[in-house]
């Protein structure tokens, strides 16, 4: 995987002169350690006393317990976790503003968070990491990058972008541009918008108290928000890999009227080019490893076994003796990879490990 980070990856965080307008968040966590008991998050990760932690007899997302203290959430299945399911951590934006306060009295940052997640649990699985950037010198309008991708200003690697405006019906006055570059269920989306629109409408004053005031923001899932803990894991500098990331998937350009075809060597436009300047380029990307007979027959367990089951019953009820289900295997049109897996699998065995693959494969043929 490319992450172009260097050299300013371990540095100590400090912002140049141009960067002190910005500051980085971490906005949202949610992370799943296994074998791991309660008591073991609470104390090396959280560094938190647990008499902090209200403990409740019912959960969420198929949790059965949870611990909760005002936003810091903690579910858990108890002694027994027969699912094998661990001990989930979920803050939301308040959630990680109340832990910034513990950071800060334990003499740590989030990178020693992130790092003691990984030593508690190398295996721990991030489902969700949002990070952002509050800019308040407004190294562009919203409205103007709505505008620019209108008009097909934006190199990406997403395919899509979505605009809002939030307009007065009295006069039709924009109180507030929202862009969402990415869709909604992709592993990593992001979102461009006026903040001081929404803290003006929250605090009830006109817009003009709160100043300028732009939020940059990283909705991160899946493997892709493992692979960016573990990058935040090494640096203490957040808003260098937030940008990175910004850098490595977006670039607004400036149209070429004379190279309408040749959009990548549009150049960049100057306010984003200064915004992003000295940062690297770090991909999230993870190239997903082949499926193995075994993720497969799992899958099939989970996902199927209820269906088939009704149609074998059905086969029964109805005299027809297995042709429902004969039918419905008969329909398969098997590639080669699903051969890879089968050969893969019987190769474990002793029986099978010294045979040709070749052998197996025509032997395979022969079944279907």
């Amino acid at each position: 995987m490319k992450e172009v980070l260097s050299p300013r990856v371990s540095n100590t965080g400090v912002q140049t002169p141009k960067e002190m307008c910005l500051k980085a968040l971490i906005d949202y966590v949610g992370v799943t350690f296994k074998n791991v008991q309660v008591e073991q998050v609470i104390k090396e990760i959280l560094k938190l006393d647990i008499s902090f932690f209200i403990d409740n007899d019912y959960g969420f997302f198929n949790y059965r317990r949870s611990y909760r203290f005002d936003n810091i959430l903690i579910l858990h299945n108890g002694e027994d976790d027969s699912k094998g399911m661990g001990v989930h951590v979920q803050m939301t934006g308040a959630g990680c503003r109340q832990l910034d306060c513990y950071l800060k009295t334990q003499k740590r940052k989030w990178k020693d968070f992130f790092k003691d997640c990984f030593e508690l649990d190398p295996d721990c699985n991030f489902s969700r990491l949002d990070v952002s950037i509050d800019d308040t010198k407004v190294y562009f309008k919203i409205p103007k990058l709505l505008k620019k991708i209108k008009s097909g200003e934006l190199v990406s690697r997403f395919k899509y972008s979505y605009g809002f405006e939030k307009l007065k019906n009295g006069d039709g006055v924009n109180v507030g541009t929202t862009i969402y570059i990415g869709s909604p269920t992709s592993d990593i989306r992001f979102r461009f918008y006026e903040k001081n629109y929404e803290q003006a409408f929250k605090q009830k004053v006109e817009v003009e108290e709160i100043g300028d005031w732009n939020r940059y923001e990283i909705q991160i899932r899946n493997e892709n928000a493992t692979k960016c803990a573990s990058v935040l894991a090494r640096s203490e500098n957040v808003i260098y890999i937030i940008k990175s990331i910004l850098n490595n998937y977006v670039r607004f350009v400036n149209k070429d009227i004379n190279d309408l075809t040749h959009k990548h060597r549009w150049k960049t436009w100057r306010n984003w080019s200064k915004f992003i300047e000295d940062s690297g380029k770090l991909t999230l990307y993870i190239k997903p490893e082949p499926k193995t007979f075994e993720e497969t027959y799992r899958w099939l367990l989970k996902q199927t076994s209820n269906s088939l089951k009704t149609i074998e019953i059905i086969d029964r009820v109805t005299g027809m003796e297995g042709k429902m289900l004969e039918d419905l295997l008969a329909a398969a049109n098997l590639k080669d990879t699903h051969y890879e897996k089968m050969i893969n699998y019987l190769k474990q065995m002793p029986s099978y490990s010294d045979v040709d693959k070749e052998i197996i494969k025509d032997s395979l043929y022969g079944f279907s």
